[in-house]
């Protein structure tokens, strides 16, 4: 059967009643306390060591820190090769030594054995041409530095900047040589270029 033919009569008006009007209680005023200061300095955790000697801090103005000793100041109170690892945070760890670091005490550690890179090292200054190897101050200019790809690492007096690729801070205002190949990221390869599609050759029409 078809569709009913809609009445003559039009719908019926909407109700006069208007909206109900929303409440005329405000939402209630942000407290004017503001949210609570975070932590100057995060709380950190790290997983402790398990390996190698177990960190300790001996004390203050000591001349020869042995490995994982603190608390050392610079690389020169660490005894022998051994460099001063900055620690910044509570429960830290140090490579190479068991334990976590206590606040802002500095340890004596190895950074050869497990890091790869060479510790900061002042050999010398005014040396000939070509005498500091990688990581070896205090150069004056790249001419000083030995090897084709060395350059010297310029500092500000009495600044301790890390240089690329070598552990420890070396002696404030020191300049070392190295190698700023070996620490420049290698740039991301171009995208292939998507080939020109080969329109497809019609086919020679067979013979009749």
């Amino acid at each position: 059967a078809p569709t009913p033919a809609p009445t003559p009569v039009p719908t019926t008006a909407p109700t006069p009643a208007p909206t109900l009007v929303p409440t005329v209680e405000p939402t209630p005023e942000p407290t004017a306390e503001p949210t609570v200061t975070p932590t100057e300095t995060p709380t950190v955790f790290f997983a402790p060591s398990t390996t190698g000697p177990a960190l300790v801090n001996v004390g203050d103005g000591l001349s020869s820190y042995n490995l994982c000793q603190g608390n050392c100041n610079i690389d020169a109170d660490c005894a022998g090769d051994l460099v001063c690892f900055r620690s910044d945070v509570e429960g830290g760890s140090v490579p190479g030594c068991s334990g976590v670091t206590e606040g802002t005490t500095n340890y004596c550690f190895t950074p050869t054995v497990h890091t790869g890179n060479f510790p900061l090292i002042l050999i010398g200054n005014g040396l000939d041409h070509g005498s500091y190897g990688e990581c070896q101050g205090d150069c004056d200019s790249d001419l000083d530095c030995n090897g084709d790809h060395l350059v010297c690492f310029q500092r500000d007096s009495s600044s301790t900047a890390p240089v690329p690729g070598c552990d420890g801070n070396g002696i404030g205002g020191k300049d070392y040589c190295y190698n700023p190949v070996a620490t420049t990221p290698a740039p991301t390869p171009a995208p292939t270029p998507a080939p020109t599609p080969v329109p497809t050759t019609a086919p020679t029409p067979a013979p009749t």
